[in-house]
């Protein structure tokens, strides 16, 4: 059976949202990023995002996740109808200036291909600058779901690289990357921030869930998952989590 495509809206990270930042700690959530911050941690990074709305886009956005009327079969209760966070940076990667991007969802909205849409959006609102061609997104190579994530907004894989973050946490990432000038199916911040993803993009997964740090989380009877899952590339599976974040990330 078909599944209607859910359709998101991208609003500007506001004072108002330290809710839902403290919500996206949950220790399930986290599992690729470190570990829960501290709430101190949380203050320093609830600033930065209400600072980086101030600044120019051109430096870049966090958002929080808005699905749109019609969209809430589920809500996660004091935070409706916000789901998840997403947002662009600017940083430099191989000695060339970039944006990156990075996404979570609450566990209740994962599986509906909300992050698909949200990470299209995303990318639209960077492509809208025309500061830089290209955005990076820097998963877990152990998170197949948000590896999925990227294959399925369009990014393309160059491989691996390894990070340190949080300090003294070793990070094996993969490294995908969208060339802004040629993306197609983006949503653009001049139509609104709307955006919505194809029907059946994702089937139903937790971040961490599972054997493998999340590996193949999720994958169940009756989900549409395949077996085999390649948790560095998440080619078997449309399970969707948060990004790895990375040193860089706001």
């Amino acid at each position: 059976m078909e599944t209607k495509a859910p359709r998101v809206r991208l609003e500007p990270w506001s004072e108002a949202d330290l809710g839902l930042l403290r919500a996206m700690n949950a220790p399930e959530l986290m599992v690729h990023l470190g570990g829960p911050e501290t709430e101190e941690q949380l203050l320093v990074r609830h600033r930065r995002y209400v600072e980086l709305s101030a600044e120019s886009p051109r430096k870049g956005r966090m958002f929080r996740i808005v699905l749109l009327p019609g969209e809430e079969t589920t809500r996660a209760p004091g935070l409706a109808p916000s789901v998840g966070t997403v947002g662009y940076w600017e940083n430099v990667w191989n000695g060339r200036e970039v944006y990156e991007s990075g996404w979570g969802l609450l566990a209740a909205f994962q599986g509906r291909g909300i992050a698909t849409a949200a990470a299209r959006a995303a990318a639209g609102h960077a492509r809208a600058q025309r500061s830089h061609r290209h955005l990076h997104a820097f998963p877990s190579v152990a998170n197949p779901g948000s590896n999925a994530v990227c294959r399925r907004a369009g990014y393309t894989l160059h491989g691996e690289c390894a990070f340190e973050y949080p300090p003294g946490n070793a990070l094996l990432c993969n490294d995908w990357s969208m060339d802004l000038a040629t993306a197609t199916a983006l949503t653009s911040p001049a139509t609104g921030t709307e955006a919505s993803a194809e029907a059946g993009a994702d089937v139903d997964a937790e971040a961490g869930a599972g054997a493998g740090a999340g590996a193949g989380a999720g994958a169940g009877a009756g989900d549409g998952a395949e077996a085999g899952v390649d948790a560095r590339t998440g080619t078997a599976t449309d399970a969707e989590a948060e990004a790895g974040a990375r040193p860089g990330t706001p």
